[in-house]
C-alpha cells in the first residue's frame, strides 16, 4: 500500500474515532441533563410535601354522571394517557427510588429513563377523582380504575414526541400507564384519596 493510502486510512481512522468519542460526550451530557431533571423534580416533590401536602383538602365537587351510592367527586383535570408495555412479574418499580415519608416517589433509572416515544394516546379526556374510584372520561370511551387496584404512583418526567413532558406513572395490577398533567397536585390528591380511603 502507498504512503497515500496509509494517509487516508489514517484520516479516516482519526474521522472514526473523533466521531465516536463526540457520541461519548453527547451521551454522558444527555445523561447529566437527565439526571439533573429528576433531582430537580426530587427538590420539588420535598417542597410539595413540605408546603403544600398539609394543605391539600379534599374538596366534594358536582358532575353530571351517575355516581355510585356513598361516591363523592374531588377533582375534575384534563389529562392525556400513554399505556405502557404489561409489567413483568418482577418489575414493579424503577431500578431507583427515592422514597419521602409520607409522600410519593420519584422514579428514575433502568427502565424509567427519558424515552423517545411516537406513539398515539391511550385516551385523552378529564380525570375525575372519586373515593372510590378514577375515571377518564371522554366523548367515546370511559376508562376506570378503581382505587384498591392502584399499586404505586411514581413523578417523573417524559419525552414524548420530542417534548418534555411533566407527569406521573401509575400501577395498576398488571399495567403501567403514563399520565401527563403539569405540577404536583394530581398525583397527590390521589394519594391523599387513596390513604384517606384505605
Amino acid at each position: 500500500m502507498t504512503i497515500l493510502g496509509w494517509i487516508i486510512i489514517g484520516f479516516f481512522l482519526s474521522l472514526l474515532f473523533i466521531f465516536v468519542g463526540f457520541l461519548g460526550w453527547f451521551y454522558q451530557k444527555k445523561q447529566q441533563l437527565f439526571f439533573q431533571i429528576y433531582k430537580q423534580l426530587e427538590v420539588e416533590n420535598q417542597e410539595y410535601i413540605n408546603n403544600n401536602l398539609s394543605k391539600l383538602t379534599l374538596q366534594e365537587i358536582n358532575v353530571k354522571f351517575k355516581l355510585e351510592p356513598g361516591e363523592k367527586v374531588f377533582s375534575n383535570i384534563p389529562v392525556t394517557i400513554y399505556l405502557q408495555n404489561k409489567l413483568k412479574s418482577s418489575q414493579t418499580h424503577s431500578k431507583y427510588t427515592i422514597p419521602f415519608e409520607n409522600g410519593i416517589s420519584v422514579g428514575y433509572g433502568e427502565g424509567k429513563r427519558i424515552k423517545e416515544m411516537y406513539q398515539i394516546p391511550f385516551q385523552n379526556g378529564h380525570m375525575f377523582i372519586t373515593n372510590r374510584r378514577i375515571l377518564i372520561i371522554n366523548e367515546e370511551i370511559t376508562t376506570i380504575w378503581p382505587l384498591r387496584e392502584i399499586n404505586n404512583l411514581e413523578l417523573s418526567i417524559f419525552r414524548i414526541n420530542n417534548i418534555l413532558c411533566q407527569g406521573f406513572y401509575l400501577y395498576t395490577e398488571q399495567k403501567r400507564f403514563i399520565i401527563i398533567v403539569k405540577g404536583l397536585e394530581t398525583p397527590y390528591l390521589i394519594y391523599k384519596v387513596w390513604k384517606h380511603e384505605s
